[in-house]
């Protein structure tokens, strides 16, 4: 048997996969955290935009949202931090830590959150497709600007309507340049 060393260009001809973050209480968009019904929702409606690719989910919340992020996603890596930006916190360590720009081809942050807008035009610099994928929130200006693409999922509106969380200083009412996801032949290509 030979063993050989292993470096990144030993897997560049393979089909790069897709990175889904998922800031779950962003893409709900409710003042009071997900419902267990707004995660199975929610993970339908990304398995829908994105499911077409090879996909690896990884999903944060805080401590008090867990149970009910934990128990209605069960296929999705589950990272927990409470506090201020604590889920925030979590993806950016992963997308920040884990050389996710040498493992995927395509990054969809699930989020509108500006905190993640260093992150994602870095991976943008990189030649990674970033996709930002919008719920019930509103998208951050800088976020926008740093993502190659932003769309917004289809999921129902609250009911009673309720007012989103303010994302940050920055944020706007709407993505003018998004646009909704529908099938994959739509998908919006490199």
């Amino acid at each position: 048997m030979t063993v050989t060393d292993v470096d990144s260009s030993t897997f560049r001809n393979l089909p790069l996969r897709t990175l889904l973050i998922v800031d779950v209480e962003n893409v709900a968009g409710r003042p009071t955290g997900p419902t267990g019904t707004d995660v199975r929702i929610i993970a339908t409606a990304l398995d829908r935009a994105f499911g077409h690719q090879q996909c690896h989910t990884v999903v944060a919340c805080a401590h008090r949202n867990a149970s009910r992020v934990w128990f209605n996603w069960p296929t999705a890596r589950k990272l927990v931090r409470s506090g201020p930006d604590g889920a925030d916190r979590c993806l950016l360590e992963v997308l920040a830590g884990e050389r996710v720009e040498n493992r995927f081809g395509t990054i969809v942050i699930a989020s509108g959150d500006g905190i993640f807008a260093r992150e994602a035009a870095r991976l943008t610099a990189q030649g990674v497709k970033v996709v930002v994928a919008l719920g019930r929130g509103k998208c951050a200006r800088r976020l926008r600007k740093a993502a190659r693409h932003v769309v917004h999922l289809p999921l129902p509106q609250l009911n009673p309507p309720t007012q989103p969380v303010p994302i940050d200083e920055e944020e706007e009412s709407a993505c003018p340049n998004s646009t909704p996801p529908t099938t994959p032949s739509t998908w919006p290509s490199a």
